[in-house]
C-alpha cells in the first residue's frame, strides 16, 4: 500500500496568501509563526518567512530583514503577538504603541 505524503513529510507548512511587505507597513498584524531559511535569491543570506493574521486571514510575507529576523528569534517565546512593521532608517522593524503613550517605540537590533 502506498504511503501518504503527510506520513513522512517534515517541515513547517505555512498556510495563507503571500503578500508584499509594503502592503502591511504601518498596519497591525498578529504574528503567529516564522521560519528562517537560506535565501533562494541571495547567496549567503537568510530569509524570514513570517506567518501572520491580517484582516482575519492567514497571510505570509518573505523578507531579508535582519532586524525582523533578530526580533522574531528574540521574542519567539511570546508568540502569538500583535505588532506593526515600520520602516525606520531604511530597516524594517516591529514597533508597538505603549499604552498611555502618544508615540510608537521602535526596537532595532542589528542591521
Amino acid at each position: 500500500m502506498s504511503k501518504r505524503f503527510y506520513d513522512f513529510a517534515t517541515g513547517d507548512l505555512f498556510e495563507g496568501d503571500k503578500v508584499k511587505i509594503a502592503d502591511i507597513i504601518d498596519k497591525e498584524i498578529e504574528v503567529i509563526d516564522f521560519r528562517i531559511d537560506d535565501s533562494k535569491l541571495k547567496q549567503d543570506e537568510k530569509c524570514l518567512k513570517l506567518q501572520f493574521i491580517f484582516e482575519n486571514e492567514k497571510r505570509i510575507v518573505f523578507t531579508g530583514s535582519n532586524v525582523l529576523m533578530d526580533q522574531c528569534v528574540k521574542y519567539k517565546h511570546e508568540l502569538p503577538y500583535l505588532a506593526t512593521i515600520k520602516m525606520v532608517n531604511k530597516h524594517y522593524t516591529f514597533s508597538y504603541l505603549k499604552s498611555g503613550a502618544n508615540a510608537s517605540l521602535y526596537f532595532i537590533s542589528g542591521g
